[in-house]
């Protein structure tokens, strides 16, 4: 199927962008078979990591909805979430500061469970340490 640039696929109407194609001509499709495949790849890749955090997020709110039985399972949740803000922290040494948004995720993943274990803590009356080890039985 051959698309007219600054058209829709049906070739009806306007899209309201001309595609910058550089030297090469427009043959209906805008990647070649290698760069496809490494966009399929990096597609499949940001699904599995938004599962992923859908999953984390469900598990979450899942935990706490009881405090008192599940406080070994939220401080885990909790260090998990500050091991991922400290990771995003180290890549900063190795590519630079990244754009804005990833430098306010990661404030919140190192401070988020610097807040919520120590309260968790005084609403349980145990210590982190406690509430973890009764989860691993």
């Amino acid at each position: 199927m051959r698309v007219q640039p600054g058209r829709d696929l049906l070739g009806e109407g306007d899209i309201g962008f001309e595609p910058d194609l550089g030297s090469q001509r427009f043959r209906g499709s805008l990647i070649d078979r290698g760069e496809q495949s490494a966009l399929l790849r990096e597609v499949a890749v940001e699904q599995g990591a938004g599962n992923a955090f859908f999953a984390y997020g469900t598990l979450c709110v899942w935990a706490a909805r009881d405090l008192e039985r599940n406080a070994g399972l939220i401080h885990l949740l909790m260090a998990v979430f500050f091991v991922g803000g400290l990771v995003r922290l180290m890549t900063v040494a190795y590519v630079g500061w990244p754009h804005w948004f990833y430098i306010a995720m990661m404030v919140v993943e190192i401070v988020t469970p610097l807040v919520v274990s120590p309260l968790l803590q005084r609403v349980t009356g145990r210590t982190a340490h406690a509430d973890l080890i009764e989860l691993a039985r």
